[in-house]
Formats: C-alpha cells, structure tokens, sequence
C-alpha cells in the first residue's frame, strides 16, 4: 500500500512539473506525457463507445478542450482532472501511468470482506496482549 502512495504521489508531483515551463528537454517530456494520457484518455473514452461530444458534455467541458487533451496540446487542469477520473471510472495511477489494478467482481469482493472479517475475529484473541487479557 505504501509503495502505491509513494508511485501515485510521485506521478501526482510528476504530472504538474510536466504542466509548468521548463527548458527543452523539459518540454518535450512534457509533451510526451500528455500525449501518452490523451491516448490514454481516447482508449479510455472508446472501450466505453462515447464520442468525444458524449465525453465532453459529461464532464461540462468543451468538445474542442476533450480533443486538446486527447491530442496531449493540452494539459488537464487539476478540477477536470478529478472528473475525468470519476467519469471514466479510473484510478489517477491507471491513467498517468498506464497501469491497471485487478479489479474482483462484486460478489467476490463481498465474499473476500466476510473472509476477512471472520479471519480478523478468530485472530483478535491470538494478538491481544498477555496483561489485556488478565483485565478482561
């Protein structure tokens, strides 16, 4: 879990340093990165059969601004950038850097938390200290 943290806080910390002004080379890895997430941010939007106009319009932003993003012109303020997440049902980490968590269907997400809340009870007992359980 820390080692998602730290990668997600440094690709947060990553995105807006390729936002702001740099010297060439920081221009071009600027460029880079935006392209990568408007190709992204295009497979994304298609693999949910939506026109850049039924994503633009479900995030109340222009069609000519989805199209900037998805060209990588243009970077995606932070606020459009939460709802692009939301929107697309996708993780920060998934977008900028490509990469996509297992996701367990509902039924075995529910099935997982009742096996891990029976396994947290049976287990309370074995990590309590010696002196907890004298007072009790």
């Amino acid at each position: 879990m820390c080692v998602m943290i730290d990668r997600c806080t440094w690709s947060l910390n990553h995105y807006h340093a390729m936002s702001g002004n740099g010297g060439d080379s920081m221009r071009s890895r600027r460029r880079a990165m935006q392209r990568q997430i408007g190709a992204r941010i295009r497979k994304l939007r298609r693999a949910k059969d939506w026109s850049r106009e039924v994503l633009a319009q479900r995030l109340g932003v222009s069609l000519h601004t989805v199209k900037r993003w998805e060209l990588g012109i243009q970077a995606i303020p932070t606020d459009d950038l939460v709802r692009l997440l939301q929107v697309l049902e996708v993780t920060f980490e998934e977008l900028v850097l490509g990469d996509r968590a297992p996701v367990l269907p509902p039924a075995q997400r529910n099935e997982l938390a009742i096996s891990l809340n029976r396994l947290i009870r049976a287990a309370r007992p074995l990590l309590q200290s010696p002196q907890r359980k004298e007072e009790e």
